[in-house]
């Protein structure tokens, strides 16, 4: 090192002259060598700006590594501007972040109805892997084919049905009806569909989230029960 910036004296706690005349992996790893993946030692052998990411043990923290090389009149190596910024907090947000969604995710993913989110442009985001059971469809299907629910949907509700994603487009409201569909296997299922609008933290509209339950027993039961009646 022939140069330290007051930044690098604060986060080593040792001023300039403690730090000038020794090598950078010595001051920043506590090491005779360089560390695997130095920034450093790539941008020798490429002769071009090295960034990377990387644990700093004597910093006792995440940093962003960049090196530079300064060329002389020769085009060889003569400095190289090392520069490492502390992205710690970030690292951690981001990690804190993954975990949570992980949490969330897991918990749709096991849920026993067939749950969904669609975009305001009508795509699935999300869908759970229970529509797979209800459907025969995977979640996949439905979300590469955002059409692949109207077309699953019982002739005889496709009005209905059609209906009901007017009323949602226009109102953005919660809803909730009965309806059929037509299983990968061409079996007729009843669905108990619910709805409502997803909004972000601003207001923002986010699209709708819903909910389908498989009632097709509670339906058979019924009929049953009204023809006992006759």
């Amino acid at each position: 090192m022939v140069h330290a910036n007051k930044a690098t004296e604060k986060a080593t706690g040792k001023p300039e002259t403690d730090l000038i005349g020794k090598r950078c992996y010595e001051i920043f790893h506590n090491t005779d060598e360089p560390p695997e993946g130095c920034p450093c030692e790539k941008m020798i052998a490429s002769g071009h700006l090295e960034t990377v990411e990387m644990e700093i043990k004597a910093l006792g923290g995440t940093f962003l590594v960049s090196c530079t090389p300064m060329l002389d009149d020769k085009g060889h190596i003569e400095k190289v501007i090392h520069i490492a910024t502390n992205i710690t907090d970030q690292k951690q947000k981001e990690a804190a972040l993954r975990e949570s969604e992980e949490r969330f995710r897991t918990v749709a993913n096991f849920t026993y109805d067939w749950e969904y989110w669609v975009a305001p442009d009508g795509h699935h985001i999300y869908v759970s892997p229970s529509c797979e059971r209800i459907t025969g469809y995977s979640s996949d299907e439905f979300i590469n084919d955002h059409e692949l629910f109207q077309k699953i949907v019982h002739p005889d509700d496709q009005s209905v049905f059609a209906s009901h994603i007017c009323e949602v487009e226009k109102e953005k409201g919660a809803f909730a009806f009965d309806f059929r569909i037509i299983t990968r296997s061409g079996e007729e299922r009843w669905i108990s569909h619910a709805c409502q609008p997803v909004y972000g933290i601003e207001g923002k509209y986010l699209g709708q989230r819903a909910s389908n339950r498989d009632i097709s027993e509670r339906k058979r039961i019924q009929d049953v029960l009204q023809k006992s009646h006759k």
